[in-house]
């Protein structure tokens, strides 16, 4: 299971972060992971209509929308990607920042 690590808790702590995010591009960000959310649950919604044959590519399809929607959101809540972590790590896994790095 995956751990948390620290959020800012206050407006003035997401401020305070170099990378902090305008109100406006907040805003952008919660809009597209609302329609991603929205396509998400049509995707499911299929998923349980669906013929077994199709089954596989819809489950495949709602992971991607999973991985956008957790990136945007990590990114937005302390960009750098505080919470499971960037982009590679959440499209590659957390072991992908150290691979091949072994000395």
């Amino acid at each position: 299971m995956a751990t948390l690590k620290s959020i800012p808790a206050t407006p003035a702590d997401l401020a305070r972060h170099s990378n902090a995010l305008t109100a406006e591009q907040y805003r952008i960000v919660l809009e597209r992971i609302a329609g991603c959310c929205d396509t998400l649950r049509n995707v499911l919604i299929e998923a349980i209509e669906a013929e077994e044959h199709q089954v596989t590519n819809l489950i495949d399809a709602g992971k991607m929308l999973a991985t956008y929607i957790g990136g945007m959101a990590d990114n937005a809540a302390r960009p750098g990607g505080a919470i499971i972590g960037n982009h590679d790590c959440w499209n590659y896994g957390r072991a992908f920042a150290g691979a091949g790095k072994e000395a």
